[in-house]
């Protein structure tokens, strides 16, 4: 465990550093290049994503740092300041429809792994009440620990369909330039709608290089993948991950 942990502090502490160093030295392109680097290699912490974000925001490109923010909003919900700045990347963005929301409302305010850990202790509990009922006082209720189990399946399910839709269906950012939206996912296909820089929408489906999304308002549309950035774990969109039909 202490070898994971110094892993992943070297994995991720020396690039936020050289990234920080380098953009004390106002050397923002170079800070940006370290940053991005960093958060290509792997699950990033919610640490770099914000660094990330909020150089992003500075460098003037507002709809990158909302992906980045918004990534690193997954890992830090209840973080009042990464909130702040989330919101003012938002109010940069002209023209695009509101964010889809988070799978589940849970998510505004809370982890996967925070709640994961607590069903786990929950299903710990469980387990060792019904067991310490079985040899020291059979005469006691079950129902109790039976309760508390249930409560930790149940709340390890909810985690599981969240985090599942998190990987099927997980949320992008029209970057660069505005996308097209189309009927199908063919490049003379019909236009629905355009998305500016900065939307932030869900995935429902991926076609080759192409990905039907929908938007905080209910529009669906087919756009081109390379026209989104998408920071989170591996997912239907990452790259290497193959098109469903």
């Amino acid at each position: 465990m202490i070898l994971l942990l110094l892993l992943s502090w070297v994995a991720f502490a020396n690039p936020v550093s050289d990234g920080a160093k380098a953009w004390e030295a106002t050397r923002g392109p170079d800070a940006l290049s370290t940053w991005r680097a960093a958060a290509a290699d792997g699950v990033p912490s919610g640490v770099l994503l914000y660094d990330l974000g909020v150089a992003e925001y500075r460098v003037g490109d507002p709809a990158r740092a909302v992906a980045y923010l918004q990534a690193a909003r997954r890992l830090r919900p209840r973080d009042p300041q990464l909130v702040h700045n989330l919101a003012r990347a938002r109010n940069r963005i002209s023209g695009a429809p509101d964010p889809v929301g988070a799978p589940a409302g849970w998510m505004e305010f809370a982890t996967p792994g925070e709640l994961g850990t607590i069903a786990l202790l929950l299903l710990l509990g469980a387990a060792g009440g019904l067991w310490w009922r079985r040899l020291r006082a059979p005469d006691t209720l079950r129902l109790p620990w039976l309760v508390t189990g249930a409560a930790g399946l149940g709340l390890a399910a909810t985690v599981g369909h969240a985090t599942w839709d998190l990987v099927r269906r997980p949320v992008v950012v029209v970057v660069d330039a505005p996308a097209t939206a189309r009927d199908s996912a063919r490049a003379d296909a019909a236009e629905r709608f355009t998305l500016p820089p900065g939307s932030e929408v869900r995935v429902e489906r991926v076609l080759g290089p192409y990905e039907l999304v929908v938007t905080g308002r209910g529009d669906r549309g087919w756009i081109p993948r390379a026209a989104t950035l998408y920071v989170g774990p591996p997912s239907v969109v990452s790259a290497g991950s193959r098109a469903s039909g």
